[in-house]
């Protein structure tokens, strides 16, 4: 099969983008629009849709860097920054232009023009420009250095053959596995050279790879890569991953990777990992992969689990695992635990797990330990993970729900508005709302920031943790709207309006300039008889948006 060199077009946001890129842009266009919180993000851009080695990871934690784009992290929702997969193929990419158009990006392949015979030869089919700049990015990105360099070396093999020119792909691959011993790197040539069907260059680079390997993780991983080509050549190297675990997580690791086709030896690597487990959550991790295969087995090992456990957080976090197949068990776990809590987290998740409504749903006794909870907060985190816990399993209507966000609204530094700029609004939307508004050019770093308001009281709500003026009220240290606003003393930049109604249902609508559309990741829906035009109309005036931001700015310093 040939090599595919399509590329693709997304409407507002680039055009000619190969796979890499326009996995990248559509991802930093979804964080720019949505905001959305880590867990939300790979919520969305799950990892089955790339494959085995990951879609989107956080910076600070990516143990291959080679495979994803660690010069371009994306900040995303509380500062953290993430980064997204570079490896993508012919096959990964079709289940992402699934995602892609579920998320409404309008994607337009268009197929490269490649002179294949060029290509293929001393003949390079790209421009003079090109030329010159892949000799520019070899100077100054690997600087003769293969090995240490292999990174930014395999990148520019990546965008060769994109653009068509094999031969010279080929030389920069060629001196990347001249210059490494390193087991990452010659993995990832390995992949390239199975994602272009060069299979005799591919599984002698398998044996270069498997010489280097030195851990389980190792011996795993290439053997993830072995699989997709041929499942039996993979087995051997499996087996060595076998041989070298050492630790309990090793060996659940190689079990859950072969169980689906051979049940009988992930049962035999499984025993190994019981005789070894020597911890509650060895036991736990333990018995979660053992159900999949045996039920009563799972029920045995958890019942070392319950032995095991000799404080409430372990009872807790027991119940918590065995409640979906045996409610009884996990209530008597419960009242084990109820025994001698101590700490601030021993009463919330007792409250938790009581009244999960997924689980026992019981109010009464979640309320209970919840208030057991309440003197013992200490600080912001503690407040907001027990009005969560709050919201979930009393409901926002319930006593104690309400005396947290008292709570946490009191603490709140507050300013008093000169007037209400939305006077049209209704407070049966929700009292409180959050204006999100794209920042100006002056701003590199920040690309939104908030205005929180209660509309009840005619107030923005602050952050009482911030320092800082500007974080205090927008939510970030670096604020700034379009010069050109000024002048016309309106906003018409991109804003998302979100509120909150009387349900703790969460609402999210989006425009430029006019309404555009109801944002749909947030799980609840619209306020009860409201449209998004009808909310935009009463929120999204432009000068009395320019009016509140010049107001908060001017008056929060």
């Amino acid at each position: 099969m040939a090599r595919d060199y399509t590329k693709y077009t997304v409407k507002g946001i680039g055009e000619n983008l190969n796979k890499r890129q326009l996995v990248f842009e559509i991802v930093k266009d979804y964080v720019e629009k949505k905001k959305p919180s880590f867990d939300k993000l790979n919520s969305v851009f799950k990892d089955d849709i790339q494959g085995s080695k990951g879609f989107i990871r956080k910076a600070a934690k990516v143990e291959d860097p080679k495979r994803f784009n660690t010069k371009m992290p994306i900040k995303i929702k509380f500062g953290v920054e993430v980064v997204v997969s570079n490896q993508w193929g012919t096959k990964n990419i079709a289940d992402f232009l699934l995602l892609a158009k579920k998320l409404r990006y309008k994607v337009e392949a268009v197929e490269a023009i490649v002179n294949k015979k060029a290509a293929a030869s001393a003949e390079s089919p790209l421009t003079e420009e090109q030329i010159a700049e892949y000799k520019e990015r070899e100077k100054d990105d690997i600087a003769g250095n293969y090995d240490e360099n292999s990174y930014y070396a395999l990148r520019i093999h990546d965008d060769l053959i994109e653009d068509g020119d094999i031969s010279w792909a080929d030389t920069i691959l060629q001196k990347v596995v001249d210059a490494t011993k390193d087991f990452r790197t010659i993995e990832t040539v390995c992949e390239k050279l199975q994602e272009r069907e060069e299979m005799d260059r591919f599984w002698a680079m398998v044996a270069k790879a498997e010489a280097l390997a030195e851990d389980t993780s190792d011996f795993n991983s290439l053997a993830d890569v072995v699989e997709e080509s041929d499942s039996t050549k993979s087995e051997p190297i499996r087996k060595k991953a076998e041989d070298k675990a050492d630790t309990v997580g090793d060996l659940l690791n190689v079990a859950e990777k072969i169980q689906e086709n051979n049940k009988d030896w992930a049962a035999k690597i499984y025993k190994k990992a019981e005789d070894k487990a020597d911890n509650l959550y060895e036991t736990n991790s333990l018995a979660e992969a053992v159900k999949k295969i045996d039920q009563d087995w799972a029920t045995k090992i958890y019942k070392k689990s319950e032995a095991i456990c000799d404080d409430t957080a372990e009872y807790v976090r027991l119940a918590e695992t065995i409640i979906e197949f045996d409610k009884d068990w996990a209530r008597e776990l419960l009242v084990k635990a109820e025994e001698n809590p101590g700490y601030f987290s021993d009463f919330k998740d007792l409250g938790y797990a009581y009244g999960n409504p997924d689980g026992l749903a019981n109010k009464e006794k979640a309320a209970e330990y919840f208030e057991k909870a309440f003197p013992k907060i200490d600080d912001k985190w503690d407040k907001d993970s027990l009005l969560g816990a709050a919201k979930e399993c009393l409901g926002m209507h319930h006593a104690f729900t309400q005396k947290m966000i008292k709570l946490i609204d009191d603490a709140k530094p507050k300013l008093k508005l000169s007037k209400q700029y939305f006077p049209d609004y209704k407070l049966s939307w929700g009292k409180k709302i959050t204006l999100n508004l794209a920042n100006g050019p002056s701003c590199e770093s920040v690309e939104y920031f908030n205005i929180e308001m209660n509309m009840e009281t005619n107030e923005v709500i602050g952050r009482d943790e911030a320092d800082d003026a500007l974080e205090r009220w927008f939510g970030e240290w670096e604020v700034g709207i379009y010069d050109g606003y000024a002048e016309e003393k309106s906003y018409d930049g991109v804003i998302r309006i979100c509120g909150e109604d009387e349900n703790g249902e969460e609402w999210c609508v989006v425009g430029h300039s006019s309404f555009e559309e109801v944002d749909e990741d947030f799980d609840g829906e619209l306020p009860k008889g409201a449209t998004g035009e009808e909310i935009w109309d009463a929120l999204g005036d432009g000068k009395a948006i320019y009016e509140l931001y010049k107001y908060v700015k001017t008056n929060g310093e």
